[in-house]
């Protein structure tokens, strides 16, 4: 419940997202550690956005729960791995699907912006996120 209660206070933060993710190809797929942390954000779903809780794990456990309303959508972020100092891709999966999603973090890797994208379709989807303090993960 405190996890609901915490997406529904930051949606309208992040409701409109912090921009585009450009085309790239991945080019720098070492060490993923400066990416760790959660994550507080919106994600575009169904034509709107909704909260999302996002945490990065280098170690394999990275997940994120989605706001629906009434419940919570658990999904798995996988085979994540940079394409430059600020940029991370990861695969998702959750009961609605799978796809790719690219996140693009500022300068001091707090906050990100990016994409998810399902295949076949040619349609990008917001991702945003601010990290959460230490002590509040």
């Amino acid at each position: 419940m405190k996890i609901l209660r915490s997406l529904a206070v930051m949606l309208p933060l992040f409701a409109f997202g912090l921009g585009t993710v450009e085309q790239e190809s991945l080019t720098d797929s070492g060490d993923i550690s400066r990416f760790d942390g959660s994550y507080l954000g919106a994600v575009e779903s169904n034509g709107v956005m909704v909260p999302v809780l996002t945490r990065l794990d280098s170690r394999g456990r990275s997940y994120y729960y989605m706001n629906e309303g009434e419940r919570l959508v658990k999904g798995s972020l996988i085979e994540c791995r940079a394409s430059s100092a600020a940029r991370l891709w990861c695969d998702w999966q959750d009961e609605y699907g799978r796809g790719v999603l690219k996140l693009v973090f500022d300068q001091n890797m707090d906050s990100f912006s990016g994409e998810w994208t399902t295949p076949g379709d040619d349609n990008r989807y917001k991702w945003n996120g601010v990290k959460m303090r230490e002590g509040l993960e």
